[in-house]
């Protein structure tokens, strides 16, 4: 769904609770608005899932 404007990533499992994905994102704004839509907040709600975000310029 969100390949258009992710153009790598990776992901690890911490725990059964817990994961850690690793994204290089193309078009923040993009990303943003996939994330904050009433589908995906309602996924996230049925899966008690909480997002953190981070983001770093890497030249």
């Amino acid at each position: 769904m969100w390949g258009q404007y992710v153009e790598n990533w990776s992901i690890a499992k911490v725990d059964e609770h817990k994961s850690i994905m690793v994204m290089n994102v193309a078009d923040f704004g993009a990303l943003e608005a996939f994330m904050t839509s009433d589908e995906m907040k309602e996924w996230d709600k049925e899966n008690a899932c909480v997002d953190a975000l981070y983001s770093t310029n890497v030249v």
